[in-house]
């Protein structure tokens, strides 16, 4: 007997993209007068003391949107250079996350017709290849 498949949401009302659209929404909101007090303290002659804390904390913001953003879609190749150009001073100027969150849901509608599998590691792993043969 041939089971159904588990329902599958519109990409668009899945709570877990719109859960990481809204992560990264709010990191590229926090990292920016983070990069702006960097960037204004290193030109203001304040130097290394007032920048390090500022990095440090734009660095922590960077991995903490990383994994969550990971656990919420999965790994998607784009995620990981997201993460190293967030690295570099300066370039968090550009809503980097919030840009590849939208090209990681774009894609995933894309190659899956408008529709989200369920999230990985949730419900009964489908052991039939695509013939529909166990």
């Amino acid at each position: 007997m041939m089971q159904a498949d588990p329902p599958r949401m519109s990409l668009l009302s899945s709570p877990r993209a719109l859960a990481a659209l809204l992560v990264a929404v709010v990191a590229d909101v926090v990292q920016l007068p983070l990069t702006l007090g960097l960037v204004a303290s290193a030109l203001s002659g304040i130097g290394l003391a007032a920048t390090v804390p500022i990095e440090v904390v734009d660095l922590a913001v960077d991995a903490v949107t990383a994994a969550v953003t990971i656990g919420l879609l999965g790994f998607h190749w784009v995620l990981l250079p997201t993460a190293i150009v967030e690295a570099v001073p300066g370039i968090d100027l550009v809503p980097t996350w919030t840009g590849s969150v939208l090209y990681v849901l774009w894609r995933r509608r894309r190659e899956t017709g408008g529709m989200m599998p369920p999230a990985p590691g949730r419900g009964e792993m489908d052991m039939t290849d695509r013939s529909g043969r166990a």
